[in-house]
């Protein structure tokens, strides 16, 4: 899940997230970004790897040993997060996401990132994120296109349990003429899988009928 949680950042800003030239200056990188291990989970470090990284005073707290040539910038999460998706306004699709859709994907990457295994965030658990659920925008998207679709449905069902004379007017509550339903839809799959041909049907559609007949009968 660690890893996970560093390849998502990375997708998203284009950039490693704890890029680093060996495994100190790595943990220099993290600690400064997440902060430091709490003391317990780094006494049950390997003693030889955690004296090269952190010091330990009387007091029993740790100090991180800074690497060769690292700086801290004191950039969190949030900072890396947020600073990409100021830069992303305005680009081609960035309409489509909304701020919350980036404070869940905070939310979700942090819980990757927690030091301790035994409380970092399960692969279950991580799929109930609300991070993959649908964004208010395209929830809303899909509602008006949902409520457009169904109610095409429903007036195709109407036609079809009904049949041309039983359609009524939306608006005004009149029978609709046959004929100016049909024109106005030249789909001719739909008119015949509905019982009727288009009473608006050319010359040269009845020739072509005409002449898969006869090349049938010839058969």
């Amino acid at each position: 899940m660690w890893s996970l949680g560093c390849i998502l950042v990375e997708l998203f800003t284009g950039e490693p997230l704890f890029g680093g030239r060996d495994e100190h200056d790595q943990m220099c990188r993290i600690c400064d970004c997440l902060g430091m291990p709490s003391a317990t989970f780094l006494d049950r470090a390997s003693p030889s790897k955690l004296s090269k990284m952190f010091l330990k005073d009387n007091s029993g707290e740790y100090h991180l040993i800074p690497s060769k040539g690292f700086k801290a910038n004191g950039k969190t999460l949030f900072d890396i997060i947020t600073a990409k998706a100021l830069k992303n306004q305005g680009k081609k699709g960035s309409s489509r996401v909304l701020p919350e859709d980036y404070r869940k994907f905070q939310e979700l990457v942090e819980m990757m990132l927690i030091f301790d295994p035994n409380e970092r965030i399960k692969p279950d658990h991580a799929l109930l994120s609300p991070f993959f659920e649908k964004s208010s925008f395209d929830s809303n998207s899909n509602s008006n296109s949902n409520s457009n679709s169904n109610s095409a449905i429903s007036n195709e069902n109407t036609l079809i349990k009904n049949g041309p004379s039983g359609l009524v007017g939306m608006s005004s509550g009149n029978r609709v003429n046959p004929s100016s339903h049909i024109s106005q839809n030249p789909n001719p799959y739909s008119q015949h899988r509905l019982g009727y041909v288009s009473q608006t049907e050319t010359t040269s559609d009845k020739n072509s009928v005409k002449r898969r007949n006869n090349r049938k009968t010839k058969m």
